[in-house]
């Protein structure tokens, strides 16, 4: 069933969807989702969606006590694993609010994180907002220690109009990376701003690669290419 829009009801400020899919995220997720319930956001304008997505590591038990205590603020969804891009679509719709904002099960989000995000939209041009993602500098080695700080449109800290995800197509589940730079791409072709505010802040740990991980970070460069082939395609289109 699709989420129904809930209308703006104090001061001006939205109604927020908070979307975090996870994938075999047992030692990151309650952290995350403790750091979520703790933002100095009116908890009657925002709601948490929480997608499984097809973990078998026990992730959705770790969190089993903190889903029955926060039933009217935390749901969740479950699906095969279809990947990130999939998940998040199935949060989308399902999702409350008329902004939808996304970060990761490995995040730790500040406590001014969802008000920073939704106090951004103060113009129809924008389509959605960025924030600042921060980890350990000292610890990060490329390509053997990553973390997306640093890149654009990365979803472990975005936001988005529900409408505009909705007129431009959601995240395109052909992509298994990179779905997040696509998306972001043609909510900007389509003639909205993404506004960046670092006071939206984000803690991305860096993440160690082993041989077989730092081979498939690499193959999923593959998808740059595919990004540009679907953009140029849809330029066409436009023209």
């Amino acid at each position: 069933m699709r989420g129904c829009y809930r209308l703006e009801v104090r001061d001006g400020l939205p109604f927020v969807s908070v979307v975090v899919s996870f994938h075999n995220d047992a030692a990151f997720l309650r952290r995350c989702l403790l750091s979520l319930l703790k933002q100095a956001y009116p908890r009657e304008l925002h709601e948490i969606i929480l997608i499984n997505d097809g973990s078998v590591d026990g992730s959705q038990e770790t969190v089993s006590d903190l889903l029955a205590a926060h039933q009217g603020t935390v749901r969740l969804f479950t699906q095969p694993d279809r990947g990130p891009a999939a998940a998040r679509n199935l949060g989308v719709a399902n999702a409350m609010g008329s902004i939808v904002a996304f970060t990761d099960p490995d995040c730790i989000v500040d406590e001014a994180w969802l008000a920073k995000h939704a106090g951004d939209y103060v113009s129809d041009e924008i389509g959605g907002v960025e924030g600042r993602v921060e980890t350990d500098w000292s610890k990060l080695l490329y390509p053997i220690r990553v973390s997306p700080a640093g890149y654009r449109y990365v979803t472990c800290n975005m936001s988005y109009r529900r409408e505009v995800l909705e007129k431009v197509g959601l995240f395109d589940e052909n992509f298994r990376w990179k779905e997040d730079d696509e998306l972001a791409y043609r909510v900007i072709r389509a003639g909205w701003t993404i506004r960046s505010d670092d006071r939206a802040v984000i803690y991305h740990p860096v993440r160690s690669l082993s041989l077989r991980g730092l081979v498939s970070y690499g193959l999923k460069h593959r998808y740059d290419a595919v990004s540009y082939t679907h953009l140029r395609a849809h330029e066409t289109v436009l023209d």
